[in-house]
């Protein structure tokens, strides 16, 4: 029997009918952070939450049916994987198993509106700030996340390689020939900042005094990643003061980090490695998992198609699976409140820092367009 839909606020809801019930289950999944027991203990309470929901309302055979489903789907789990959450679901016709690379809230969903698009919104963290304090004579590069401040590197002008410190106050020495040394301790850093992005993507944060500031801005090929700086002459500073100074910008956390989305943009249509318009995004050759998709909120649902016959894998909204092809191809997805030219088409695909090479392109493809 098909399933019904109807077209409210421009979402489709899937409405309930009798022996085919629409399922969604998230959830955060982080093997190396968890045991296998314990996480397989709370998957089992969200499958047992799901049968009794399911008793009220259907069959035996349609409860049995879906059960069995999904327990196959929770036992065929990748415990290997370096992503931070799980998205299973089962609608007629396709049954998904997504994982993501950023951690979701639990979320069980029975015959409700259930989109990829939607969930890679629902991020459960605040907005991840990368934080570089740097003088002439060393350099201490930090990642906020979770409201806290990790230290990932410290550098030495005079050793010119990354170590860590130890100790919680760094006392410079006096005899610091910064002239001689500051190229040799820039290009340190920059071999720093290209291992982070290889794997991370956050707005960086960059302390120090205005000269320092001024020249690292000339030597480094990330300067589209930084989005705010601070502006001090203290030469030390230890983690506690560090996060002291860190503190009036942290809450500026969601606006810097559409900011350093719409650079990325504007960064990767530059050097040609930008494909944008959903139609573009969707023909794109290869989206292999070095590619990053960028989504305009306020244009997304404007994208969605026109209501479907059946729930079947066709008729899925295309903008979902273009974010399920790029997750399960190891990509990431991003998405923006708003500010995206128009000209975008709400939707852009481009490579990440990893290669600097551009996007394949398809012969024919117009989305290379000169915008700016």
């Amino acid at each position: 029997m098909p399933s019904t839909i109807s077209q409210t606020n421009a979402k489709y809801r899937i409405l309930p009918v009798p022996g085919e019930p629409v399922i969604g289950l998230a959830m955060p999944f982080q093997p190396t952070m968890q045991s296998k027991n314990e996480i397989r203990h709370t998957i089992n309470n969200m499958l047992g939450e799901i049968k009794c929901r399911l008793d009220e309302s259907y069959c035996e055979d349609a409860v049995l049916e879906t059960m069995v489903k999904l327990e196959s789907l929770v036992n065929k789990l990748h415990y290997g994987t370096g992503k931070k959450s799980v998205v299973i679901s089962i609608v007629p016709g396709t049954e998904r198993v997504i994982y993501l690379n950023h951690p979701v809230a639990t979320r069980v969903l029975i015959n409700e509106p259930f989109y990829l698009g939607e969930l890679v919104e629902n991020k459960q963290t605040s907005p991840p700030l990368l934080f570089l304090m740097l003088t002439g004579c060393w350099a201490k590069l930090y990642q906020f996340e979770n409201h806290l401040l990790r230290r990932i590197s410290f550098n030495r002008a005079e050793y010119h390689q990354p170590s860590l410190f130890a100790g919680p106050v760094l006392s410079e020495p006096q005899y610091c020939e910064v002239a001689a040394t500051e190229n040799r301790l820039f290009k340190t850093v920059n071999c720093n900042l290209s291992l982070f992005y290889q794997n991370s993507l956050c707005p960086a944060i960059v302390a120090g005094n205005k000269a320092t500031i001024k020249a690292f801005r000339r030597a480094t090929p990330h300067a589209h990643h930084i989005m705010h700086t601070v502006y001090t002459d203290k030469n030390s500073l230890g983690d506690t003061e560090v996060l002291e100074l860190l503190q009036p910008v942290i809450s500026k956390g969601a606006i810097l980090r559409q900011k350093h989305l719409l650079h990325i943009i504007y960064h990767a249509h530059r050097h040609n490695n930008l494909l944008f318009g959903q139609e573009n995004v969707e023909q794109a050759p290869k989206k292999g998992k070095d590619a990053l998709m960028i989504i305009d909120k306020e244009q997304m649902n404007i994208k969605r198609k026109e209501p479907y016959s059946d729930n079947t894998v066709s008729d899925l909204n295309h903008l979902d699976i273009m974010i399920e092809q790029l997750l399960k191809s190891n990509g990431h997805i991003e998405t923006i409140e708003k500010g995206m030219p128009t000209a975008y088409g709400g939707v852009v695909l481009l490579k990440t820092d990893k290669y600097p090479f551009p996007i394949g392109f398809s012969q024919g493809t117009t989305g290379k367009r000169n915008l700016l």
